[in-house]
């Protein structure tokens, strides 16, 4: 008989797993949350690079097809500027380098994320922008290994007591939480507590930070479809200038 598995089940079983992964302490719930949010920042960030092809032609770089899907009408641009087929045909290349530079410099100079862009593929048809920040799975083990230094200094005798009060103190104990006053617990216990309410903020904000590259790295995608949707239009307007058309 198959054993049909609850979402809720296999998202348990899922983070399970990436507690071990990381080494996590499973005695305490701070460990689970942390352990939670681990397993957003790898799906979150594994999503980001398989879709924009990181790290596929440079070590830092995420990818954006830009390969030519619209030519200009040689022959009418030709006869409409009175000038060869061969002239409007390099002018065509002059205008889509000089789009893609202007494009590439105004990303650098405008985003937070990326350091520097370059053409990639055999015949430079990806934009290749390198990220300028470190990379998350590094971020979660530099976090993690910090937690798990005070969790594995925490011995059982004191976590029993620890959890023994706790479990005790019950409303009594949340409510003097509430109002900031220090309850008895481990010295161990207390510094683990604390490196948790460090760690914990600063990998929410690598997820937040991750959701907002990832709407940067959706426009980007978007302007290079308008480009191209567009991109006849503009090399008319191209060729006026380089013609001093009105």
């Amino acid at each position: 008989m198959i054993r049909l598995v609850k979402f809720s089940e296999f998202l348990n079983e899922s983070i399970d797993q990436t507690m071990k992964d990381f080494g996590l302490d499973e005695r305490f719930e701070w460990s689970r949350e942390l352990g939670e949010l681990a397993e957003n920042i790898l799906n979150k960030s594994n999503e980001l690079k398989e879709e924009y092809g990181y790290g596929r032609r440079s070590n830092n770089g995420f990818e954006f097809d830009i390969k030519t899907r619209s030519w200009p009408d040689l022959d009418n641009l030709a006869s409409k500027y009175n000038v060869t087929e061969e002239e409007i045909d390099n002018l065509w290349y002059l205008f889509l380098s000089d789009q893609l530079e202007m494009y590439g410099e105004d990303i650098i100079e405008n985003g937070k994320f990326f350091e520097d862009w370059s053409q990639g593929g055999r015949s430079g048809g990806w934009l290749i922008l390198e990220y300028n920040f470190e990379d998350p799975d590094s971020v979660i083990n530099d976090e993690i290994a910090d937690y798990n230094f005070y969790a594995n200094r925490v011995d059982d005798e004191d976590f029993n007591e620890w959890k023994e009060f706790q479990e005790r103190g019950g409303k009594g104990l949340r409510m003097l939480k509430s109002f900031n006053i220090k309850t008895p617990i481990p010295e161990d216990i207390q510094i683990l507590e604390d490196e948790f309410n460090t760690c914990k903020p600063n990998l929410e904000s690598l997820i937040e930070e991750l959701n907002v590259l990832e709407t940067h790295l959706i426009e980007v995608k978007k302007s290079i479809d308008d480009f191209w949707n567009n991109s006849n239009e503009y090399f008319n307007d191209f060729l006026d200038g380089q013609f001093d058309l009105d």
